[in-house]
């Protein structure tokens, strides 16, 4: 289930909760496609559980990031991921991930620790 919440002015919150839904990774993409049209706006996502993704999902958002890289520099202020999984956070802050961000890019363990980077 995905929740979207602008929680304020162009910072919007995006979780994939539980119980996953068989449209997660649609509802997902279209929100994200939803952002690039903003002038100016911060994304905070965060994933509850596995991602359940297949390899198909994951390749269309590999494509995905690759075509809209450019937008996502020119429009996205910051990119926060929370992520409260400790055999996850290596992956999830590695340099490589913070250099391949086209945006500023933080990981965090909760939405409260996230508010302090959120610029508005």
């Amino acid at each position: 289930m995905l929740i979207k919440e602008e929680i304020y002015h162009n910072v919007n919150y995006l979780k994939l909760g539980e119980p996953r839904c068989s449209d997660d990774f649609n509802d997902l993409m279209e929100a994200l496609n939803k952002l690039l049209v903003k002038e100016k706006f911060s994304i905070i996502f965060e994933v509850e559980g596995p991602s359940h993704f297949n390899k198909e999902q994951k390749r269309d958002f590999g494509k995905w990031f690759k075509q809209n890289k450019k937008l996502l520099g020119l429009h996205c202020k910051q990119f926060i991921r929370i992520n409260n999984n400790p055999s996850k956070l290596s992956k999830l802050s590695s340099k490589a991930l913070s250099l391949a961000m086209p945006c500023p890019y933080k990981v965090v363990e909760s939405l409260d620790e996230a508010r302090p980077y959120i610029s508005v």
